[in-house]
């Protein structure tokens, strides 16, 4: 999963503290506002014991991001390939990438700071986010294709706007509030799918 240096280390308690802490602490104050000083000091490390880890701040953020993004995947993989109801499939796909974004708080920085990423990592990253989106794309033809879901609307446009729906939920979305995780993505999973689906003749 990681490059360089911290792919000799992936089974180190160290590394997973660091990177979990580090994700904190970017998803806080920004990967621009935080220097490599601030995540020593939280870790009660010396920056050169930082380096024994990473290379640099930016293989530590790509190493935080393709981490999210693979649980993101791994649950994407987990979905049903067959259903008495074929539309379970997008459903499950909908409600798993909500479950994903609600329970990983820092997970915000696959959207908030992946421009942050030096260009290498970050073609490295967005080849990883088109696998996905192409995924959920061909779910939604699919379904098109048996006449489920609209067929006037671009099943691009229709991944893109899931995303856009999703992807900002962190900026303001409560889980500890008046609507739980539960209700939340149930009336999101209704109201996405309810503008797509076919006129029934």
């Amino acid at each position: 999963m990681a490059t360089g240096k911290a792919s000799r280390l992936l089974e180190s308690d160290r590394f997973w503290e660091i990177c979990e802490k580090a994700a904190h602490i970017f998803a806080q104050k920004g990967f621009d506002r935080t220097s490599l000083d601030d995540i020593a000091a939280v870790l009660k490390i010396t920056k050169p014991g930082l380096y024994y880890y990473f290379s640099s701040k930016d293989e530590l953020l790509y190493t935080i991001i393709e981490f999210y993004w693979e649980k993101l995947w791994q649950g994407f993989k987990n979905r049903p390939l067959e259903s008495s109801d074929p539309l379970d499939i997008l459903r499950y796909i909908i409600a798993n990438h909500l479950k994903f974004v609600i329970s990983n708080r820092e997970a915000s920085l696959l959207v908030e700071e992946k421009y942050a990423l030096r260009e290498d990592y970050r073609k490295a990253y967005e080849k990883k986010e088109k696998e996905y989106a192409d995924a959920v794309r061909d779910e939604v033809v699919q379904l098109q294709r048996k006449g489920l879901l609209r067929s006037d609307i671009d099943a691009t446009v229709v991944t893109y706007s899931l995303f856009s729906l999703i992807n900002m939920l962190h900026r303001w979305y409560n889980p500890k509030g008046r609507i739980s995780p539960e209700k939340y993505i149930r009336q999101i999973t209704d109201m996405f799918l309810h503008g797509l689906l076919a006129q029934k003749k």
